[in-house]
């Protein structure tokens, strides 16, 4: 948000580990606080492909094109708040923004995009839905395909690492990516007829175990069922034959090295 200004989110479980990390790393000697405002501010996300415009009804500012670009940040007006965050970003694939404000702001703002939204299909969206969406997207969850299990280029991450930059860390990604990542993150459509993956379900290519799920389900927008897992990294081909035992039945899987939505990811960045 600025040279010495930083936001750091994460949902629920992903906060505890970001806080127990924090306390472990302080300096001793006391001259570096932490404090933990999850409890004072409160987000709202829209997507969708209205969502550029409903965003623009309750700002004065410019949230069009290059002016505010996809993975950039800025504090905007918006609504009844004065100060809103809002973060370009998108969990469904489709164009998004996430909104932060201050706890005693967020009915105000929730009820200004509402009314702003009436004509525009706005309709509020569950957890289920957007885990739905994700999937689509091969987009990896906190608590699922992320934790401190993974090393950054195993789920596909690393691009967003910077070794030119001195990090708690550092020395065990510069030998990963000289040993290279001992698996990755996998995305598959499933021929599970009236199933789906829930998670943990073995990945077997070619009859030999090779991986397993980390979530699943299924993909509405693209009418198949879906998972997301992890398989050795000597396993991982596209062109291989995979199944996935779904309640003790083996099921062909297909490997999908791209989203299975809007691969080229055009929507989400439009």
């Amino acid at each position: 948000l600025g040279p010495e200004r930083f936001l750091l989110l994460g949902a629920g479980p992903m906060q505890r580990f970001h806080m127990r990390w924090f306390a472990m790393n302080l300096p001793a000697d006391g001259s570096v606080a932490v404090d933990n405002v999850s409890a004072r501010w409160c987000g709202l996300q829209i997507a969708g492909p209205q969502a550029r415009a409903l965003l623009q009804r309750v700002t004065g500012a410019v949230v069009m094109g290059n002016d505010f670009p996809f993975l950039s940040a800025r504090t905007i007006e918006a609504g009844p708040c004065p100060e809103t965050i809002a973060l370009r970003v998108s969990f469904t694939g489709e164009l998004g923004y996430e909104l932060y404000c201050p706890a005693g702001y967020q009915r105000g703002l929730h009820a200004a995009l509402v009314e702003a939204g009436r004509d525009l299909g706005l309709a509020p969206a569950g957890s289920r839905a957007l885990m739905s969406l994700r999937l689509e997207k091969s987009f990896p969850a906190w608590g699922l395909e992320l934790s401190a299990d993974y090393e950054p280029d195993e789920p596909g991450l690393g691009r967003f690492v910077r070794l030119d930059k001195d990090f708690i860390g550092r020395e065990a990604v510069v030998r990963q990516r000289v040993d290279g990542p001992r698996q990755r993150l996998a995305s598959f459509s499933v021929a599970a007829g009236e199933v789906d993956c829930f998670g943990g379900e073995a990945i077997f290519r070619d009859g030999a175990l090779a991986g397993y799920v980390t979530s699943g389900g299924y993909g509405h927008r693209v009418g198949a069922s879906l998972a997301l897992g992890y398989v050795r990294s000597e396993h991982y081909c596209p062109e291989a034959e995979f199944a996935i035992e779904i309640l003790g039945e083996r099921r062909a899987a297909r490997l999908q090295p791209r989203p299975v939505f809007d691969p080229a990811g055009t929507r989400m960045r439009s």
